[in-house]
């Protein structure tokens, strides 16, 4: 099923609208069509269908005479292709000591709140391992997810976010704002946020657990309380810490044995650019920074939600052919797994949810 993802790169309606501008000379507009475009590229695949409100420096759509210049036709094309979400990415300007990154959703929508937490998580999540693993001075304030009022999270029928990245007017958010690189990490969390938005339904790969000794646990679990969401819960936290295992153990710890090692082309061109050594699909942490637990009251699960469309998940799981014309061949490196250590330890977690 393909959810459609409307993306509205803020300003640059064709009344010369370009938001905030820097000292620099920076322009609002400029920077949320690239976040935006790359965003597309990331999102765009078989799961999803991408609308943007507009694809180049200023647009076509017509201005209004209501003081709100284009906005309404980029509400009304929204609700006419009946968007499952709507995203609205701008940058913030106020004193030169503001700074940080904020989310805000429509008073009184559960599912703008949502998807408001869930994008702020990603970026949170990335941006700690921007500045922990890799070194990276990007160590911006959180300013929360909130409640506002704007005209396109207020007219919109679908669940809608209005995301301000960082402030064009802070010299230290600028300069973040200004490179290629963080205008990717940011796309990558908006992204990341929208897949684990739809949760298990967006998952492209999840761990399956068929013991039938946990399945008769749980059974008398459910006879006793009914509700097992507590316990899933515990469950799924419990195989999100395995999967972290095996990737820290590059699949050592598993009954497949060691991920198979990286070819030496590969490994040559990754030195060229400064990514070697490092663990096997852990580079650029993409793969990794896209598991995600999930739990019902009957269910608890753990998979890859990449947003991407394109396999990605599935082909480093189980291996098989890539590239142009699928000359290249990618050996499996099973992430999503479970030893039998694994398996007593779902179990302890359950005899302890019992003992309760």
């Amino acid at each position: 099923m393909q959810r459609k993802i409307f993306i509205d790169p803020g300003h640059g309606d064709q009344g010369g609208d370009f938001g905030a501008i820097a000292s620099d000379g920076t322009r609002e507009a400029d920077v949320t069509l690239d976040i935006a475009k790359k965003l597309k590229n990331l999102l765009t695949g078989k799961k999803f269908q991408v609308y943007m409100s507009r694809e180049r420096e200023t647009n076509d759509l017509p201005i209004y005479n209501d003081n709100l210049g284009d906005l309404p036709y980029r509400v009304d094309r929204a609700n006419k292709l009946k968007a499952d979400l709507f995203v609205s990415i701008h940058c913030n300007a106020a004193v030169s000591e503001a700074a940080g990154t904020e989310i805000f959703y429509c008073s009184g929508s559960k599912e703008g709140q949502k998807l408001a937490k869930a994008i702020l998580n990603e970026v949170l999540y990335l941006q700690k391992i921007k500045v922990e693993k890799n070194g990276e001075l990007w160590d911006f304030p959180n300013r929360g997810i909130k409640t506002g009022r704007y005209y396109v999270i207020t007219k919109t029928s679908m669940p809608a976010v209005l995301i301000e990245t960082l402030f064009l007017t802070n010299p230290f958010d600028l300069k973040l704002l200004k490179t290629k690189k963080f205008r990717q990490f940011y796309a990558m969390a908006i992204a990341n946020g929208i897949g684990k938005y739809f949760s298990k339904e967006m998952f492209d790969l999840t761990i399956e657990v068929k013991d039938q000794g946990i399945k008769n646990m749980l059974s008398q679990v459910q006879q006793k309380l009914g509700d097992l969401t507590p316990l899933m819960k515990v469950i799924s936290e419990t195989m999100y810490a395995t999967v972290q295992k095996n990737f820290m153990t590059e699949g050592g710890r598993l009954p497949s044995g060691k991920w198979q090692d990286l070819a030496k082309p590969t490994k040559d061109q990754r030195a060229k650019i400064g990514k070697w050594p490092g663990k096997i699909l852990q580079v650029n942490r993409n793969l990794l920074g896209s598991i995600t637990p999930s739990y019902t009251s009957t269910t608890a699960v753990v998979g890859s939600s990449m947003p991407f469309g394109t396999g990605y998940a599935a082909i480093h799981q189980f291996g098989g052919k890539a590239g142009k014309g699928k000359k290249v061949t990618i050996p499996a490196r099973p992430y999503l797994a479970l030893n039998d250590e694994d398996i007593e330890d779902i179990k302890d977690d359950v005899r302890k949810f019992l003992q309760k």
